[in-house]
């Protein structure tokens, strides 16, 4: 069944074409013709920033994915939540 996460990201991102989720590590995956460009982990959204992309996600005070990897050290991964304004 789908999560509440799942479900306000189709309604968000409804306008991009048919979207896919796949579960993955506790969370799932968001895809678009083939491509992950988001992530969804417990209640959040987050959405695959660049270099020209990453500045204004920061600039409205979100912050990017972090888990711990099997060595103990926190890997950032370069998707940022997304901002509740954008909502």
């Amino acid at each position: 069944s789908m999560t509440t996460a799942e479900a306000r990201a189709r309604e968000l991102l409804d306008g991009l074409g048919p979207l896919t989720v796949r579960r993955m590590f506790g969370g799932a995956g968001v895809y678009l013709d083939g491509r992950m460009f988001g992530l969804l982990a417990g209640d959040d959204l987050f959405l695959k920033v660049d270099n020209a992309t990453e500045p204004a996600f920061r600039a409205a005070g979100s912050s990017p994915f972090v888990f711990e990897g099997r060595d103990g050290r926190q890997v950032v991964m370069r998707y940022w939540r997304l901002p509740a304004e954008a909502e």
